[in-house]
């Protein structure tokens, strides 16, 4: 599987880091699964393939049970020059993890959204494309 590994441990360690830090009481939980094919089609994210290259995805879902963000909140979270003061949040960390994240994710051409909703906790979901290179085999 091919993905730029460094990049992506950067991701993965930011968001658990961030999710630590606003789950005050609660836990905070990392999924990484291949998404399926409806998901991908519904979402416009399409399977590749040619005779040497698959291409997937894989999604991770980072889940915490802190306070949920309402949508102002959720609008403005990769917004760099926008506080978010929810009083029953802790501190959402350094203001420019998330603006950073998505551009990372966007520049491995990936896409990131965040789902909150009341009594459930704030759902951040990430979907990045891999590439399975065929075994070329030597004569």
């Amino acid at each position: 599987v091919c993905i730029d590994q460094a990049t992506f441990e950067l991701i993965v360690n930011s968001l658990l880091e961030t999710s630590y830090k606003t789950t005050e009481v609660g836990n905070a939980s990392l999924t990484a699964y291949n998404p399926p094919l409806e998901f991908l089609v519904k979402n416009g994210f399409e399977k590749e393939e040619d005779e040497n290259v698959t291409k997937n995805y894989v999604m991770l879902e980072f889940k915490d049970t802190s306070s949920p963000l309402n949508s102002e909140e959720i609008n403005s979270v990769y917004d760099p020059y926008v506080i978010i003061k929810n009083p029953q949040k802790r501190s959402m960390g350094t203001k420019l993890t998330y603006p950073a994240i998505k551009k990372l994710v966007e520049n491995m051409n990936g896409a990131i959204w965040i789902d909150s909703k009341s009594s459930i906790g704030t759902t951040v979901n990430i979907l990045i494309p891999t590439e399975k290179r065929a075994q070329v085999k030597q004569a």
